[in-house]
């Protein structure tokens, strides 16, 4: 059965990548191999701006202008904002134990954050076809998350390329699903907000409040 110009094209981009980027148990994120690539929605999102830019230049809007390149701007913003997130991340691959074939295997992985004063907020942790697992590092902390990798045969696993990202918009959601919450719930006087409602719904259970 031959293969479709779509699945050659992944398959030689894969390629690629591995070449570029090759397998190792530690690997620390630098301006050298931190790559920011749109996604289904980013290249939604771009086409969006497009035609509204060019539905603004044929009607003459200047409003808009003022659209397209407030989103334009935001959009570039929270690019800046993600590489600097993610940046000075270290990694480690954590020694595993072996397991029954049919079950899941839970793949350590160690975060290490190398900046002194920045910490690493609202990140995910995902392996390929798995679960994202939520993840945060303060500054010069570490921090362990366990991803699940299935273990479909008996031998050697190769384990599948671990993906760290920054859901902004999903973040933002949650948070004010939060403070909704516990608004309703009266832990929360009404119009709090800002730094002291996300101060309050970011603790953990448990912790003094």
């Amino acid at each position: 059965m031959m293969s479709g110009p779509k699945t050659l094209l992944r398959q030689r981009w894969q390629r690629w990548w591995d070449a570029r980027l090759p397998r190792v148990d530690q690997l620390t994120l630098t301006h050298r191999n931190l790559y920011i690539l749109p996604t289904k929605v980013g290249w939604s999102f771009a086409i969006v701006l497009a035609v509204l830019l060019v539905a603004s230049i044929n009607e003459r809007v200047n409003l808009g202008y003022a659209l397209t390149f407030l989103l334009g701007g935001s959009a570039l913003a929270a690019t800046h904002l993600t590489h600097g997130n993610l940046q000075g991340l270290q990694l480690r691959l954590l020694s595993t134990r072996s397991v029954h074939a049919g079950s899941v295997l839970q793949v350590g992985i160690g975060l290490h954050n190398l900046h002194r004063k920045k910490g690493r907020w609202g990140l995910h942790a995902q392996a390929q076809g798995g679960l994202a697992q939520p993840v945060e590092v303060a500054p010069e902390q570490d921090a362990v998350i366990e991803l699940d990798v299935p273990a479909p045969q008996r031998g050697w696993l190769t384990l599948p390329r671990v993906t760290i990202q920054l859901p902004i918009f999903n973040e933002l959601y949650v948070t004010e699903r939060l403070i909704d919450a516990a608004r309703a719930e009266g832990r929360l006087p009404e119009g709090a907000g800002g730094r002291a409602a996300h101060e309050h719904v970011a603790r953990r259970p448990g912790e003094p409040g």
